[in-house]
């Protein structure tokens, strides 16, 4: 066998690999969220509001209740349930994927602050953390969960309880082009004896000067697959325009 086959076989297998990746490669479709921004999810997977279902259910019931009662002679004016929420910049998706061999779910949840950042907290999110700030950071993170551990073991309230609870180091990533952070928990949740495992993955960035959070929460089995595409959506993260807001 001569130098030249040497080389052809493992290019052609390089070609062959990669044509096969192309060929299977997932298209991504924007993902619009208001007040916050686009993002770029895989296309055909489905986005539920979550919020605007309760809405639709709370709406529902009272009408069903109305329907039952004798009209008044002033009509009341309608009620929004979601006003509260609405005002909190707060918005929850059920995400589903099916990728031909099964389907899977997990919520994302959504939050901006109304209010701009202050300095101090801008300086988390334009430059990036020493090595002694980190160190600090992580040594408060260490310290809150350890206490929380001992609230939640002692916690003996409507014979429920959590077994286990283990939190992450901080994940530092960039979004946007700029420093944001991730942190993980996985969590059981035991109440009469059912066990709930849970997984959640929250991230913190900068969305126009806004402080911006998205929590990823899935049962702790399913972690494998939707931290990494969650993570990669986050990423995608382009700012809404500052006069404009982006509505879903």
């Amino acid at each position: 066998m001569n130098k030249n086959w040497l080389l052809t076989i493992p290019l052609t297998c390089l070609l062959l690999f990669t044509g096969n990746i192309n060929a299977h490669a997932v298209k991504n479709v924007n993902w619009q969220i208001e007040r916050i921004g686009l993002f770029s999810m895989p296309e055909g997977w489905q986005t539920t509001d979550l919020l605007q279902v309760f809405s639709t259910v709370l709406k529902e019931a009272s009408e069903k209740t109305k329907a039952k009662k004798p009209a008044p002679s002033q009509p009341l004016p309608p009620v929004d349930p979601l006003a509260p929420l609405n005002k909190m910049n707060l918005q929850v998706y059920q995400l589903t994927s099916n990728d031909g061999k099964a389907y899977r779910t997990a919520v994302l949840l959504f939050y901006r602050h109304d209010k701009l950042m202050s300095a101090g907290e801008k300086a988390y999110f334009t430059q990036e953390l020493s090595d002694v700030s980190r160190e600090k950071l992580e040594t408060t993170i260490t310290t809150t969960a350890n206490s929380l551990k001992k609230e939640l073991v002692s916690s003996k309230q409507l014979n429920a309880s959590v077994p286990f609870l283990e939190i992450s180091r901080p994940d530092y990533l960039k979004i946007n082009d700029r420093p944001a952070y991730g942190l993980s928990a996985r969590v059981m949740l035991s109440t009469y004896g059912i066990n709930m495992p849970y997984y959640i993955k929250g991230y913190a960035f900068n969305a126009n000067g806004f402080t911006s959070v998205a929590f990823l929460l899935t049962i702790d089995s399913e972690r494998n697959f939707w931290d990494p595409q969650v993570r990669k959506i986050i990423q995608s993260f382009e700012p809404a325009k500052t006069s404009i807001a982006i509505n879903q």
